[in-house]
């Protein structure tokens, strides 16, 4: 894994308990701007992971932080994902992973 490989910026966002006077997207930021390697699953991690939903999956990979929970949210773009694991990279214990699916509309 190279620090070159991270083309995403990135926010890490929890729930908001209120989305404010003029609306919102219902998301606070806790970690922005954060440099992460996005990866779409493919060939056979990508029909297993569809088989225990109908979301689509990918990771992010991020330099490693202990404090992102699968109890977050990462927005890239315009799209938000659920995280569903925060686990150190296996091969290399200073990233992180994030196992993430999708959140439609």
């Amino acid at each position: 894994m190279k620090t070159a490989d991270m083309k995403n910026k990135i926010d890490i966002c929890i729930k908001s308990s209120s989305s404010g006077p003029f609306g919102g997207s219902g998301y606070e930021n806790i970690f922005t701007s954060i440099w992460a390697k996005k990866e779409e699953l493919i060939g056979n991690q990508l029909y297993q992971a569809m088989g225990e939903s109908d979301k689509i999956p990918c990771n992010f990979i991020i330099r490693r932080n202990d404090s992102v929970t699968n109890d977050m949210y990462v927005r890239c773009g315009a799209k938000m994902y659920d995280i569903k694991s925060a686990v150190p990279l296996p091969k290399n214990k200073s990233y992180t992973i994030l196992a993430c699916y999708e959140i439609e509309g």
